[in-house]
């Protein structure tokens, strides 16, 4: 198991304590990680997080993004790459 621990401390400048929140910075490196090891696009990441299990896992979520689908959208993924 990875520890993504370490991306908090590296992007800790980047957000403001202030202002909407913002999705999890570890999630989105790993949901870019999926990307690449799995040669997918962002539609296809996204789609793959809300069906299969095993993305879900790597990229946990709470309970109430599962059941409002409150997941990164393909849009955002592409703006941070």
């Amino acid at each position: 198991i990875i520890d993504f621990s370490f991306v908090y401390e590296l992007v800790k400048d980047q957000y403001s304590p202030i202002g909407r929140g913002s999705k999890d910075p570890a999630m989105m490196v790993k949901i870019f990680l999926l990307e690449f090891l799995y040669r997918l696009s962002d539609v296809q990441v996204v789609n793959r997080i809300q069906t299969d299990i095993v993305f879900r896992e790597l990229c946990p979520t709470q309970t109430y993004m599962v059941v409002f689908r409150r997941f990164p959208r393909h849009q955002l993924i592409n703006l941070l790459e």
